[in-house]
């Protein structure tokens, strides 16, 4: 087969996985049999085709009807699965929109689950960005400028955060932006670990239905509670890749400093090296281009 009729086996595997996912969690899924039909016939004619060609080659012949028929019943097929695979990220990201907003209304306008909700915060800062994102970004908590405005990396941070998503060649649009806890602590110090407990239960349901392909932490706070180790520290974990687990939910992870910490280090240029030294890994884990 060529490049792209194994690219197109790849996506049916994927989207099988995906429904066998949404399944396990409780969701009607529509198409199973048919994704599953699908799948088996190409992998039939993959079987069929090495056969074919095995004979081709034991016949030294160039091209044999059956062959001929065979590699027309597959580029057939092509526009086909192209075509079910929109349908099914267009119908993916409906319910994936349909469970954010679930969620975004079940944590409400002024939870006071814990002790944040009591402590001046303005707003919940829930997150957003791309639902059907490839990658997603963890900070800490909101910070000031958050806090007025209700939306994660607004301040200099943020700014110093939307930068590095151009410089991957992203834009924000392309990300979602979440973080562990969605209300500023106080002069905003590290969120406790009550509260980090509390509200970080919905930041893995965010997880669970964006399902990125690769999740970035910025700083500690992040990475500790994303590992379930409160004890682990940002230069212990940096630099390589790591993996989120929540029950069979996997997701690969990177950790790197926070925005935060790169402005207060004064944008050393050895610092903002080694969150690029990060971001590549990322990157990489998605198979996409470094653009410098």
């Amino acid at each position: 087969m060529n490049e792209l009729q194994l690219e197109i086996l790849d996506i049916i595997r994927e989207i099988k996985r995906h429904l066998i996912y949404q399944r396990e969690l409780g969701a009607f899924v529509y198409g199973m049999d048919t994704i599953e039909e699908t799948l088996d016939r190409q992998e039939r004619i993959e079987k069929m085709e090495r056969i074919s060609k095995a004979r081709m080659v034991q016949n030294d012949a160039k091209s044999t009807p059956a062959v001929m028929s065979l590699f027309e019943r597959i580029e057939k097929g092509v526009e086909t699965v192209k075509e079910d695979r929109k349908i099914f990220s267009e119908k993916n990201k409906e319910d994936k929109q349909k469970l954010i907003s679930e969620l975004k209304k079940e944590i409400g306008e002024d939870c006071k689950r814990c002790n944040l909700g009591n402590l001046g915060r303005q707003k919940v800062v829930f997150g957003e960005g791309n639902i059907d994102c490839r990658i997603m970004f963890v900070g800490e908590g909101p910070g000031e400028d958050e806090d007025i405005e209700g939306l994660p990396f607004v301040g200099r941070a943020g700014q110093l955060l939307t930068k590095i998503i151009k410089a991957m060649g992203l834009e924000r649009t392309d990300v979602y932006i979440a973080n562990v806890v969605k209300c500023r602590p106080p002069e905003n110090r590290t969120p406790l670990p009550d509260e980090m407990d509390i509200c970080g239960k919905f930041l893995k349901r965010q997880i669970s239905i964006i399902n990125p392909e690769v999740i970035i932490a910025l700083g500690g706070t992040a990475v500790s509670f994303l590992l379930g180790d409160y004890k682990i520290k940002i230069s212990q974990v940096r630099s390589r890749r790591l993996e989120y687990r929540d029950g069979d939910l996997l997701i690969p992870m990177v950790a790197t400093f926070h925005p935060s910490y790169v402005l207060r280090r004064g944008e050393s240029p050895d610092v903002k090296k080694e969150v690029w030294s990060d971001i590549k890994i990322a990157l990489d884990i998605i198979g996409m281009e470094v653009k410098r």
